[in-house]
C-alpha cells in the first residue's frame, strides 16, 4: 500500500481530512507532524502510511519524508481568509483563556491585531492590509501559494510565487474539495484500496463576535490577499476536474515525479 503525505493547509478541511485517515490507518498515522519535521525526525514520519502537517510543499521537498502520493485540499480563497481571520479573532478574544495561552507569541500578537480592526470601516481594513507585518502576512496573505510554491516565500506574495505555484501542479495526486469532502476521500480510498471507514466525528470549531458577513463585507480591500490564489484554484480545478460532468475530482495523477522516494 502506498505512503501518503497530506500538505494541511490551515482552514481547508484539514482536521476531518485528518480524522478520516486516522480512522482508516488506526496507529499507522501521523498528524500534525510540523514539529517532528522542525526537529529532523523523518524517519519517524516516513514510518507511518500516512502523516499529514502543517508543512509548505518546499520544506517537504528539502526534506528526507519518504511517500509515494501527495494530497492537499483547497477552498475558495476568499472563504478560506474568512475563516482565518475569524479563528485569529476567536484566539484573541480571552486572553486568559487556555486556547489563547496555548499559542506562541507571534499568534497572540496577530490575534490581538485582527481583534483591533473595525471591519465597518473600509479604510481600516485597507490600512490593516498595507500595514501587514511579514508574520502577519505569512497567515493572511495568498496562503495557498504559500504552501504551495516550490521554495520558501519571503515577503509578499507576488507573480513568481504565482508562476513556480502553477508549475507544481502536477506534482500533486489527490485534490479535495472542501465542498465536496466526504465523496472526495471516498474516492481516494476506493481507488488506493483502502477500506472506507465510518464517518469519523471531530470538533474543531468556535464562535467569535468576528462574523462571516462582517469580513465579507471587506472583500474588496481584502483582496490582495486572496486574489493570486484564486488563480491557482482555477488551475487546479481544471486539472481535477472529471470531463464529462464537469465536477472536480479526486483522480490520481498518474505522471512520474522526481520528488517521490
Amino acid at each position: 500500500m502506498s505512503k501518503y503525505f497530506y500538505i494541511h493547509v490551515p482552514k481547508t478541511g484539514g482536521t476531518s481530512i485528518d480524522s478520516y485517515f486516522k480512522a482508516a490507518f488506526p496507529g499507522d498515522a501521523i498528524t500534525h507532524c510540523e514539529h517532528l519535521v522542525a526537529e529532523g525526525r523523518h524517519e519517524e514520519i516516513s514510518s507511518r502510511h500516512f502523516a499529514s502537517g502543517h508543512v509548505t510543499y518546499s520544506t517537504l521537498l528539502r526534506s528526507n519524508i519518504v511517500y509515494e502520493k501527495l494530497i492537499i485540499s483547497y477552498r475558495d480563497p476568499f472563504e478560506q481568509l474568512n475563516s482565518h481571520l475569524r479563528w485569529l479573532a476567536l484566539i484573541g478574544e480571552d486572553e486568559e483563556s487556555a486556547m489563547f495561552k496555548n499559542h506562541p507569541p507571534h499568534v497572540k500578537q496577530i490575534a490581538r491585531r485582527v481583534n483591533q480592526i473595525d471591519f465597518a470601516k473600509p479604510a481600516d481594513v485597507a490600512n490593516f492590509v498595507a500595514t501587514m507585518s511579514p508574520a502577519e502576512r505569512g497567515l493572511f496573505d495568498n496562503f495557498l501559494i504559500r504552501y504551495l510554491c516550490p521554495f520558501q516565500v519571503k515577503g509578499r506574495v507576488d507573480r513568481v510565487h504565482l508562476t513556480a505555484t502553477l508549475s507544481t501542479i502536477d506534482d500533486i495526486d489527490y485534490l479535495i474539495d472542501t465542498e465536496t469532502l466526504h465523496e472526495d476521500l471516498m474516492s481516494i480510498f476506493r481507488k488506493e484500496g483502502i477500506a472506507e471507514p465510518e464517518k469519523p466525528l471531530h470538533e474543531n470549531s468556535g464562535r467569535a463576535h468576528l462574523t462571516s458577513d462582517m469580513v465579507a463585507s471587506r472583500r474588496a480591500e481584502l483582496q490582495p490577499l486572496f486574489m493570486l490564489d484564486e488563480i491557482v484554484c482555477a488551475a487546479l480545478s481544471a486539472r481535477f476536474k472529471e470531463p464529462k460532468s464537469g465536477q472536480k475530482s479526486a483522480a490520481p495523477n498518474d505522471d512520474v515525479h522526481n520528488n517521490r522516494r
